[in-house]
């Protein structure tokens, strides 16, 4: 699926709050024909999720308005940070977070890819 987002135009980025020393082989490794721009784990570049000044930097360097980004996310800490961002925010029930904690913020919870692949096309990217 984010090979076919990125085939289609789409701008995808990793912001991700483990270290970026860990970060970026991971993604390098998994995804190697995939650009993601910019690829930022926790550098001290930033403070942490759930503050959105990565986001936000984000959404600068692509030239677009924070209300025009879509935050993919595992975690209640992707939630606060897409809220803090004023973005919008896709919540997906595996990853970090158990689906209970996640039931409960107000984001549309993605239970399999192509739910998700549903919501993201029918969202700005």
């Amino acid at each position: 699926m984010v090979r076919s987002l990125a085939a289609a135009g789409a701008k995808l980025s990793v912001l991700s709050n483990k270290p970026h020393e860990v970060t970026l082989p991971m993604v390098r490794t998994l995804f190697p024909d995939v650009p993601f721009s910019p690829l930022w784990g926790f550098s001290g570049r930033f403070p942490r999720k759930p503050a959105p000044d990565a986001l936000l930097a984000i959404a600068t360097e692509w030239g677009v308005r924070p209300q025009d980004l879509t935050l993919v996310g595992d975690s209640l800490f992707d939630a606060r940070t897409a809220s803090n961002a004023a973005c919008s925010c896709l919540l997906v029930a595996w990853g970090y977070a158990s689906t209970a904690d996640l039931e409960d913020w107000p984001a549309p919870l993605c239970r399999t890819v192509p739910d998700l692949q549903a919501k993201l096309l029918g969202s700005p990217f």
